[in-house]
């Protein structure tokens, strides 16, 4: 049955076409000044906010986050200038492109972002049938014993794996610092390598899958949050403490839509402990500089000047400088494609479809297999990896059309938030579930990367984890059902 757009949507969508105008306005009188656009910018996103609050009724979702990191990660530079505030980092908006430049590229973001919402918006009420009917599940159901088994034996394995590499990225950061950790990959001696390094890919989907099978289980959920926990220390260890938030960002919408809600005291203390982790972060980074240059020799000089050097610096100005830096890459393609190098017309997105059959790119390749902020770091004068985003992918990809690439996100968006919502199919399809929550989870990193191989990993760590616990389901636990 179809659903009719509320009124509160309707109203939302209109909002969204005078933002629309507002910002293709402004785009056209080449803007100059930041703390203009930034007021304009801020103004748009917040309004975007509370609209999807309002029509969706709830603060704490998956869409609301998404909202969050991109406010964070594409204009986090401009409010370090807004409030005059000293950014200390190698590039900047100041320091790269002109103003006019840069301002044109965040415009740019910002009609994606209010195109997204709409459609998502729209498609909220329009594809609720799709999870909202309670028919029971067809076909041969996943038997969640067997599901859990094979859960966490990938999550054990994966994370050897996993911690394999986290020590030695570690080690790395503290001996070469963090830009070389991040762009040195693990290259051992024969098949070890490429065995450590696949393994390492299937935690996130392992974690995931362990958590919605692990529900009820004491024991077993607490040995997975255990690993959890590991984890995310040793990722903030490295160096990677972006990626580390944002994956905890999926852990707390996981929680709080499948397990339980998660109140404003729960949502301080996660607060309270976040900042924790991030001073003990740049505490770790500020000894780690200081003890590089060899400025001390006593441990205890070290540490003083660490925590006075911490101190001074305003972790907050740090965390949001670092993020912010979304800007310049979103602005080198946006300047450079398509007249230094021309748009891919789709061959960005094929390669990512193809990977789906293994080594189908392998030897002399005819697609394109750099990511963005590989082939367009050159123009920022950079050796590290400076991120992407899915929406200068589109754009390198289908020039101004590529808006249209946000019509179909919208509609992904607006399926997972609307089966999220829905505890009843989630417990008929276990399988489903976790991969609803680890796309999501995945999907936050969008916001600073490549979404190309989301076909791959529908292909991969759905219906591969699927086929292998119907598979091991059929050969070793054949009775299962009868016996229970």
């Amino acid at each position: 049955m179809n659903r009719k757009v509320s009124r509160k949507s309707i109203i939302a969508i209109v909002m969204d076409l005078m933002w629309l105008c507002l910002l293709m306005g402004l785009s056209a009188f080449n803007p100059s000044e930041y703390k203009v656009v930034f007021v304009i910018m801020t103004i748009v996103h917040i309004g975007l906010l509370i609209t999807w609050i309002k029509s969706h009724g709830n603060v704490f979702n998956y869409f609301s986050i998404i909202l969050l990191l991109s406010y964070i990660y594409y204009f986090g530079q401009y409010l370090l200038v807004f409030f005059d505030i000293e950014n200390k980092r190698q590039f900047t908006i100041l320091n790269t492109y002109t103003p006019t430049t840069i301002n044109r590229a965040a415009i740019y973001l910002e009609v994606n972002m209010v195109v997204l919402h709409a459609f998502t918006v729209l498609f909220k009420k329009t594809v609720k049938n799709l999870t909202d009917d309670s028919s029971e599940y067809k076909g041969r159901k996943v038997n969640i014993n067997v599901f859990r088994y094979v859960s966490l034996a990938l999550l054990i394995v994966s994370f050897a794996c996993e911690f394999f590499l986290l020590i030695f990225k570690i080690k790395l950061n503290v001996t070469q610092g963090y830009g070389f950790a991040l762009n040195t990959n693990y290259s051992g001696a024969g098949a070890f390598s490429h065995i450590v390094n696949f393994g390492s890919t299937l935690f996130l989907p392992a974690l995931f899958a362990s958590f919605v099978s692990t529900k009820g289980k004491r024991k077993s959920t607490v040995f997975v949050w255990t690993i959890y926990i590991v984890f995310i220390a040793l990722y903030f260890m490295s160096g990677s403490r972006f990626e580390a938030v944002v994956s905890l960002a999926g852990v707390c919408l996981y929680y709080n839509c499948y397990c339980k809600k998660i109140d404003l005291k729960k949502l301080v203390l996660i607060a309270l402990v976040g900042v924790a982790v991030l001073y003990v972060c740049s505490l770790l980074s500020n000894v780690r500089r200081i003890t590089n240059y060899g400025k001390t020799n006593s441990a205890s000089q070290i540490l003083n000047e660490a925590i006075h050097d911490t101190n001074e610096d305003n972790i907050f100005t740090d965390v949001i400088s670092t993020a912010g830096m979304q800007i310049l890459t979103v602005t080198a393609v946006y300047d450079n494609c398509p007249s230094e190098i021309p748009y891919s017309y789709g061959e960005y997105y094929l390669f990512g479809i193809l990977r789906i059959i293994p080594n189908v790119t392998g030897g002399t390749n005819i697609f394109i297999t750099d990511s963005i902020d590989t082939m367009f770091r050159k123009f920022l004068t950079v050796t590290y990896g400076m991120g992407s985003s899915f929406i200068i992918e589109a754009y390198y990809n289908f020039g101004y059309a590529g808006v249209l690439m946000m019509v179909l996100y919208g509609a992904l968006i607006a399926y997972l938030v609307n089966f999220m919502e829905n505890r009843q199919k989630q417990e008929e399809n276990l399988v489903l579930t976790y991969f609803v929550y680890y796309i999501a989870a995945t999907s936050f990193f969008w916001i600073r990367s490549d979404a190309r191989f989301l076909v791959r990993e529908i292909v991969f760590y759905y219906w591969g984890i699927k086929i292998l616990t119907m598979c091991v389901q059929g050969t070793f636990f054949r009775n299962i059902e009868r016996k229970q």
